[in-house]
């Protein structure tokens, strides 16, 4: 008999599930998670109004995510595209019309990576050569790197009312602090990879800088390599040789923006009683 909220542990949103069923005692409701997703589910409010049937384009479907309030309205969120039709709990019935959202890779060419210095990697900053692990580049320097390495670029946005702009990275090794226009946003440091950054952009250029940090295995695994002639690092851990395998280190994969609209589903006003 409650409505259930989903609560989001890592931005600490807290929206209303729109689409559930309350029968014989229980509450059934779709989750929607992204890979490796997670949420807290948390009935606190009496239900209200809500979604209990969505078709789209003509067929019924067992599950949409939708979020939203009778105040606010009722909201598709990451649904595909086409049109939708929902069956209220209060026999009222909405429909709504999504298009397809806009995935705009940003490209390599145009960013440049800097490595923290006293860690063996080059110094300054230089055109990046791919989004690959620091693990396959020729310089050893990079190869053993450990620390922090800033990737950066500008991009131009330009949006229409209502969409949402969100930053998603294919593979991260291993944390990631994200930087808009000089001011930090967040840190990014569990899958999904995939950041809501419409609040922290403005229309036209926009600079976009990612400090990536990786673990300290590889660093101590070069310092071991016959060939060092510096050590970087002094521990004594001694689970790793000249001989183990480095682990995977930077942003691997395309980072992409992904622009969606917000699809508000048009439900028709209540009549009035008759007094």
């Amino acid at each position: 008999g409650r409505t259930p909220e989903i609560w989001n542990p890592l931005d600490g949103s807290i929206a209303p599930e729109m689409h559930y069923e309350i029968s014989g005692g229980r509450t059934r409701l779709p989750l929607h998670l992204d890979p490796y997703g997670s949420v807290f589910i948390v009935f606190a409010r009496t239900s209200g109004l809500h979604a209990t049937r969505v078709l789209k384009d003509g067929k019924e479907i067992p599950s949409v995510d939708l979020r939203g309030d009778t105040d606010r309205g009722i909201i598709l969120r990451r649904a595909d595209p086409g049109i939708y039709h929902l069956k209220l709990s209060d026999g009222r019935e909405g429909t709504a019309e999504v298009s397809a959202a806009k995935v705009q890779e940003l490209a390599v060419d145009r960013w440049t990576i800097a490595f923290q210095v006293d860690r063996g990697a080059p110094a300054g900053s230089m055109p990046l050569q791919g989004f690959r692990s620091w693990t396959e580049m020729q310089d050893a320097g990079v190869r053993y790197f450990s620390g922090t390495a800033k990737y950066a670029t500008s991009l131009d946005v330009v949006r229409s009312p209502g969409e949402h702009v969100f930053l998603n990275l294919t593979e991260l090794h291993e944390i990631c602090g994200v930087r808009i226009n000089g001011k930090m946003v967040t840190t990014m440091w569990a899958m999904p990879y995939r950041l809501d950054i419409t609040d922290s952009l403005k229309d036209g250029r926009n600079t976009l800088e990612l400090d990536v940090t990786n673990l300290w295995p590889n660093r101590i695994i070069g310092d071991a390599q016959p060939s060092a002639t510096h050590a970087y690092t002094h521990t004594n851990i001694r689970k790793y040789t000249a001989a183990s395998a480095l682990l995977p280190s930077g942003l691997i994969g395309p980072v992409t923006l992904e622009t969606i609209g917000e699809t508000l589903v048009r439900v028709p006003q209540r009549a009035e009683k008759n007094r």
